[in-house]
């Protein structure tokens, strides 16, 4: 058997990376996700593509699910000799959680939409576990950095030579390549990883500050509340675990009091700062989303328990209705855990959050054990993944972030427990 990398404080830092992989893995997720040209699309025409490529899919997604399935086979043929975990319940939950998906088809609304959904899901988990078993802890760290920066990048190329960067319009949102939101998903992870990378890495720490400043600066330009949430929650989540509880108490009240500072002094200008400089006037209603919530709700109060099928509740014809009733283009419930209650139910709404809460506690784990940082950027990850699922749909998407996700659940399950057993470094 092969020595397997143990990804921990021995890891050689000076090992070069794996580029030409990392650039491939960019192109994959670049080809379905984005548009250079997205900025000067009409709205309308963007909403009636997606409505009607909802049942029939489009021509991109499949070609980079299939590049994606054609590297994982290679990668796991070549690497077959890192096994699986098995003593972990990570590894049972993801078999359960496909299973019940799978078993959807037979009473989904409309089988053969379930069927491609799920086939999607399998081979973007397939890439997760072949990235999982060729990449080290710190390949994984940098493949994050890597790929939000090169999203950030041709994305600001994108607006400057279109001319649409205008973050002194007020109803500017910089979304460059993508929608604002799903652009800030990208911006969340380069933070992320790039704080992560202060302070993992000694060398081009002036490159990850920069690069995080600028990762900060670009989601206030995109006016995404949820992605401003997130960070805040997975910088809270990064340094309770890497702090001194003495210190990490002192930073967050200090940073509190600030806030509650400026908000006293200032009431107008503060809200609106926090608010991103977004009109309130939706904040009650997250905009506009409590009532598609309420609406969905009657749905799902008919079929709870199995749902309408994995990722098939939004047929064309549903999308069309739902907006109708709400009065604006809506294609998922703006919500994860709405959506996993419309696809497979409660029972697949309970497997999937039980593998998330499993595995932020297996990170937490790790980190202690090893006391690896990049263990708390897994952890801080996983918080941003939850605290986005409140108000957004990242749920077996192809897109870069989602993808990281899958990738550290991936890793979290690929550990060579008798290897460790051996050195004496388990118990």
């Amino acid at each position: 058997m092969k020595n397997f990398s143990l990804d921990i404080n021995t890891e050689n830092k000076h090992n070069k990376l794996p580029w030409l992989t990392f650039i491939f893995i960019r192109l994959v997720f670049y080809i379905p996700a984005h548009d250079f040209f997205y900025t000067i699309k009409n709205r309308i025409d963007v909403s009636i593509n997606i409505a009607n490529s909802l049942e029939q899919g489009t021509l991109r997604p499949r070609i980079a699910l299939i590049l994606l399935t054609i590297f994982s086979i290679i990668i796991i043929l070549r690497y077959t000799s890192r096994s699986i975990n098995f003593r972990s319940p990570l590894i049972y939950l993801i078999a359960a959680f496909f299973t019940w998906a799978t078993l959807s088809i037979t009473w989904a609304d409309d089988q053969f939409l379930t069927l491609r959904r799920i086939v999607a899901a399998g081979m973007l988990s397939l890439g997760a576990f072949a990235c999982a078993k060729k990449f080290s802890l710190r390949e994984i760290l940098y493949l994050a950095f890597f790929c939000s920066a090169v999203s950030w990048c041709i994305s600001f190329i994108a607006e400057i030579s279109l001319n649409t960067f205008q973050p002194w319009h007020p109803d500017y949102r910089f979304s460059g390549t993508q929608h604002p939101n799903e652009q800030s998903w990208d911006l969340v992870v380069m933070f992320i990883s790039g704080m992560a990378l202060i302070d993992y890495s000694r060398k081009f720490r002036w490159l990850y500050i920069l690069a995080t400043f600028i990762a900060l600066v670009f989601i206030i330009l995109t006016k995404s509340r949820t992605a401003f949430f997130s960070i805040l929650c997975a910088l809270l989540a990064y340094l309770a675990l890497r702090l001194p509880i003495k210190l990490y108490l002192a930073t967050t009240l200090g940073c509190l009091s600030c806030c509650s500072i400026i908000l006293l002094l200032f009431p107008d200008s503060g809200i609106n700062v926090f608010l991103l400089g977004r009109e309130d006037e939706t904040l009650s209603t997250l905009t506009y989303r409590t009532p598609l919530w309420t609406y969905l709700l009657n749905f799902i109060q008919e079929n709870p328990i199995i749902g309408y099928g994995f990722n098939g509740f939004w047929t064309t014809n549903r999308v069309f209705d739902v907006e109708n009733v709400m009065g604006w283009f809506v294609f998922h419930a703006h919500n994860t855990y709405l959506e996993l209650l419309l696809g497979i139910g409660v029972i697949g709404l309970i497997l999937y959050n039980l593998i998330l809460i499993i595995s932020t506690a297996k990170a937490i784990k790790c980190y202690r054990t090893y006391h690896n940082s990049i263990y708390a950027f897994f952890f801080a990850v996983l918080i941003f993944l939850f605290s986005s699922m409140m108000v957004e749909v990242l749920f077996f998407t192809i897109v870069m972030p989602f993808f990281i996700c899958l990738l550290i659940l991936a890793k979290l399950i690929i550990t060579p427990v008798p290897l460790l057993e051996n050195r004496g470094i388990i118990k």
